[in-house]
């Protein structure tokens, strides 16, 4: 293997840009726990394997199984802030303001269906956040997860929002934003923030990387950028003596 780190390390200097797709708000058991009907080593959720209290501060309010998700569209968005991720993993404490109760470690992981009576606009529509959908609802998904490699756990950076992680993903910093940025201009600047937070400071500057955010209304746009560079960067090595 050592023999092959300068090849590998060669091959890796060819490699002009990397474009990481992220997917977002669907959870692992959403998607893929009641595969453990089929491969018990998969860490997902049986139909009525688990259950949350309607209010995981009153042991007598209505519990919500594990079940068959029909539907692939949810009427609302669950909530994934961070405050919304700490009252999902430890509940919330025994009082008349919504306050996460302090984590313990294994996180109880009972206050999903509290969570979601938040974001709902029918409360009675809460208890989606604990369906699973079965295999053959998800047949592509599925054949994906048998004919190659499944993971059951993965590493968030910070239980909570989308941009914050993203941000770990690609500069191992969020600039100090806990929560979703409120606009365009504060995501900027946390991640203009990234950049020079990175130790050594501002490596992908310092190597003539281009690190850019694009959102869904100018993704289009961005293929196309990508797609004149490539084409670019052939015309000059094809010309060149």
């Amino acid at each position: 293997m050592a023999a092959q780190a300068p090849t590998a390390l060669g091959n890796l200097s060819k490699i002009n840009h990397f474009v990481v797709l992220m997917l977002e708000n669907r959870s692992f058991d959403h998607l893929l726990g009641a595969l453990k009907a089929q491969n018990p080593a998969v860490a997902g959720a049986l139909d009525n394997e688990f259950s949350n209290q309607t209010d995981p501060a009153v042991p007598t309010s209505p519990p919500v199984a594990t079940g068959p998700a029909l539907k692939y569209a949810m009427p609302f968005d669950p909530g994934h802030e961070f405050e919304d991720v700490q009252i999902q993993l430890y509940g919330r404490v025994p009082s008349a303001d919504r306050r996460p109760a302090p984590p313990t470690d294994a996180a109880p992981m009972d206050g999903f269906v509290y969570s979601a009576e938040q974001a709902a606009k029918l409360p009675t529509d809460a208890g989606m956040v604990m369906q699973c959908f079965h295999p053959e609802r998800l047949p592509t998904l599925t054949a994906l997860a048998a004919e190659f490699a499944l993971f059951n756990y993965w590493h968030s950076s910070l239980p909570g929002p989308t941009w914050r992680n993203r941000f770990f993903v690609h500069a191992a910093t969020s600039g100090g934003l806990s929560d979703s940025p409120t606009d365009r201009v504060q995501l900027t600047l946390a991640h203009a923030c990234d950049l020079q937070t990175l130790d050594p400071p501002s490596q992908i500057a310092a190597r003539h990387r281009y690190l850019g955010i694009r959102a869904q209304q100018d993704a289009a746009d961005y293929v196309e950028e990508m797609e004149d560079r490539i084409r670019d960067r052939r015309r000059s090595s094809e010309s060149a003596p």
